[in-house]
């Protein structure tokens, strides 16, 4: 998406989340938005990961993000670390053979059979998740506390003044969380199925804004109104896509694109 806005303004999803909230979504009479606290706007515009590095011009100065913001970051990034583990291992594009030379996935399991070492198979995959989520959720909240009290932090104010890398993982358990990333992006997000189905993806996406470009007639009729309005064609068509779930977007890209 960002590649067909390039020229319109491009497109990156934190900068869109904070456009839905505050601007596309319509639930006052005299207002539109949805009347969120500056700290949730902030969190959204402030979110990043490895992949997100966004700078939102309303939100520059206003010094480090709230403990709240910086929590959500980290737990984003431990659903997505657990999940994508346990979908590669579901789908069969990852196996357990596989992971037995991953440090964290090695101690998990020699801990997993210790403490019930007649487990059945198929509950192995479930429970090592979820011992997974424990260990990085008890590790984050240890971590944490540590670093509140040797930054002296009590207040909002010292959160925005001394809260850099306030909240975080300790750093052996970060080495290993590091080793599984690696693994994964080699192994999973690398996988041919995997780049197949994204390579799909794209096309899909791609499709469906030349098509409602060439034919806006074909976007709703509240969409038709806002371009109207404004004459910004692409950015609604931007927003339209970008609000489609996947089922959504498959099944308009079979009707008007094949």
């Amino acid at each position: 998406m960002n590649e067909l806005m390039k020229t319109h303004g491009g497109f990156e999803h934190n900068h869109q989340s904070l456009r839905v909230v505050t601007l596309l979504e319509h639930r006052y009479a005299d207002f539109e938005g949805l009347n969120l606290t500056f700290e949730v706007l902030e969190g959204i515009a402030k979110h990043f990961s490895e992949y997100d590095r966004p700078n939102i011009r309303e939100f520059k100065n206003t010094g480090y993000p709230a403990i709240e913001a910086q929590i959500v970051n980290v737990a984003d990034e431990i659903a997505y670390l657990t999940h994508d583990l346990d979908d590669g291992l579901t789908s069969g594009l990852l196996t357990r053979e596989q992971l037995k030379d991953i440090p964290l996935w090695h101690k998990t399991m020699a801990h997993l059979l210790k403490d019930t070492p007649n487990i059945n198979e198929r509950l192995i995959k479930y429970q090592m998740i979820r011992r997974l989520i424990n260990l990085f959720v008890t590790d984050l909240l240890y971590e944490t506390e540590k670093r509140i009290h040797a930054k002296k932090i009590v207040t909002r104010d010292d959160v925005r003044k001394n809260g850099k890398n306030l909240v975080g993982f300790s750093g052996h358990l970060e080495t290993e969380m590091t080793i599984l990333k690696t693994f994964l992006f080699k192994n999973l997000y690398r996988h041919p199925k995997v780049k197949q189905m994204s390579d799909t993806a794209k096309t899909i996406v791609a499709n469906l804004f030349k098509k409602f470009k060439r034919e806006p007639l074909l976007l709703p009729k509240s969409y038709q109104a806002k371009i109207k309005k404004d004459n910004k064609l692409e950015r609604h068509i931007c927003d339209y896509i970008a609000g489609m779930t996947d089922r959504f977007a498959l099944s308009e890209h079979a009707r008007l694109c094949e």
